[in-house]
């Protein structure tokens, strides 16, 4: 009887020891799975971040070069209006002076 007691008490110590070293076993893996989600968002934030980047320094280029296109076009028309000013002054003189007089 004693020798069945004996028995039972070294099984549940060997039973404690298993347990333990499985809750020990989940501690390690969860910390270890706390890393690689830590890791993972990390990688994620850091990706995002260059792709948010890389689409300003995109959209910085392509709004450059339209403010560059719009400047030179508003140029080119104010080069065409002074022109025509050079061109028709004397006429567009001559018109207001005959609308005044005609009124």
């Amino acid at each position: 009887m004693e020798n069945t007691i004996v028995k039972l008490f070294e099984i549940e110590e060997k039973a404690n020891l298993i347990i333990k070293r499985a809750n020990e076993e989940k501690i390690r893996l969860h910390d270890a799975f706390e890393q690689d989600i830590k890791r993972m968002e990390e990688k994620v934030a850091a990706d995002n971040y260059n792709k948010i980047r890389n689409f300003q320094l995109q959209t910085d280029k392509e709004l450059t070069k339209e403010k560059k296109s719009i400047t030179e076009k508003s140029e080119k028309h104010l080069i065409e209006l002074d022109d025509i000013y050079k061109e028709h002054h004397k006429d567009f003189v001559d018109k207001v002076f005959e609308n005044i007089i005609m009124s």
